[in-house]
């Protein structure tokens, strides 16, 4: 089982996570750490608010992360970003 605690999350600010796609309609896509932080957590199978308690973000902080990598993706649903991020090997390109 993988701990999700906060404290394995990495706490240099500033730094983009760059994940490149293989299909030919997006080459890649950075994002924040946050953006990423809220993907790693959806990702496992967390609700939008216990991200957010995860993180201590409110709710709509962690719902603006994701909408920011639905729109970087362009994708409208959660389960897509979710399909596309594991298809991309996002976990294991962002190490904590």
């Amino acid at each position: 089982m993988i701990d999700l605690s906060k404290r394995e999350l990495p706490m240099n600010r500033g730094k983009n996570i760059q994940i490149d796609f293989k299909d030919a309609e997006k080459n890649s896509v950075k994002f924040t750490l946050r953006e990423a932080q809220c993907a790693k957590f959806i990702m496992h199978g967390r609700t939008l608010k216990q991200t957010a308690a995860l993180l201590e973000l409110s709710k709509r902080t962690v719902e603006f992360y994701f909408n920011n990598i639905k729109i970087k993706l362009g994708l409208t649903k959660k389960s897509d970003v979710v399909g596309l991020l594991f298809a991309s090997d996002f976990l294991n390109k962002f190490q904590d």
